[in-house]
């Protein structure tokens, strides 16, 4: 992994499928992120993918809840 990320964190992402693909440099996170949901995840702008267990309906919208994703875009902005 390229990105560092806490292992408490990566000890609470217990439901990735795509194992841990968002944290290799280079590679693209599955999800673009529009603003962090502090403490709860984030209001994603297009999910690439509606199967993510993390993924949540939000109106018209998404939500991630992913922990990695969440700590992710805090410390990278990405």
């Amino acid at each position: 992994m390229d990105y560092e990320i806490s292992e408490s964190t990566l000890s609470q992402t217990t439901k990735c499928h795509c194992e841990f693909a968002c944290l290799k440099k280079g590679g693209t996170p599955k999800c673009d992120v529009e603003d962090l949901i502090p403490n709860d995840g984030c209001f994603i702008k297009r999910a690439k993918s509606t199967k993510c267990e993390y993924l949540l309906s939000y109106g018209y919208s998404w939500i991630c809840t992913c922990p990695t994703r969440s700590e992710l875009y805090q410390r990278y902005q990405k």
